[in-house]
């Protein structure tokens, strides 16, 4: 009964937040608990095709779509690869798109870039949840959707940064599950899902 009550407690303050936060016009509200995100592989992209950034048309390599879902929603998510000129020199980049409009849509926005590190892994940035479009520096609390990850300075992750201390998640290249769950968390931050 009181697992009862409190599910329902959280169900309610999370549509009360839901809906202050569209007529407030603030940050979004927290996102979903991670453990509520599903993931289910769907096709793999075959061949390069590209997309159109504000700066110019860039070509992956290989791209892999998903499914996700949580509460009472789902979308399509696209993992694409790619190559791109970063610190100093050619550097892998996974891109996370997530699908714009109704299900039958080709369009798709990006959620979160990872950038390869010099170690070889893949880091992207980390949002401030008080102020979603700033990156979290040095120093201050980490969000509870980082429990357990690695997190490192941007100046421990590229050797040309002299110093360079907003955070980055750091994962291996393999873990494009991590690297949607990441996105979506960033999405939900800077309501891109909203709508």
């Amino acid at each position: 009964m009181a697992s009862d009550i409190a599910e329902l407690r959280e169900e309610l303050v999370s549509a009360i937040d839901g809906v202050l936060s569209r007529f407030a016009g603030g940050p979004s509200n927290a996102p979903t608990n991670d453990r509520d995100l599903r993931i289910e592989a769907a096709e793999v992209l075959e061949g390069e095709w590209t997309y159109r950034w504000p700066q110019g048309t860039e070509t992956y390599t290989a791209g892999r779509w998903y499914r996700i879902s949580w509460a009472d929603r789902s979308t399509r998510v696209l993992v694409g690869w790619c190559i791109r000129k970063a610190w100093g020199r050619d550097r892998g980049r996974v891109v996370i798109f997530g699908q714009f409009g109704p299900a039958t849509s080709t369009m798709y926005y990006p959620w979160a870039e990872f950038v390869e590190a010099d170690d070889g892994s893949y880091v992207a940035d980390v949002p401030d949840p008080k102020a979603p479009r700033s990156l979290l520096k040095d120093g201050a609390d980490l969000p509870a959707a980082l429990d357990g990850l690695t997190v490192r300075r941007n100046d421990e992750c590229f050797e040309t940064v002299q110093n360079g201390p907003s955070l980055r998640l750091v994962l291996a290249r393999d873990d494009e599950e991590a690297m949607i769950r990441h996105a979506h968390w960033v999405a939900t931050l800077r309501r891109k899902l909203d709508g």
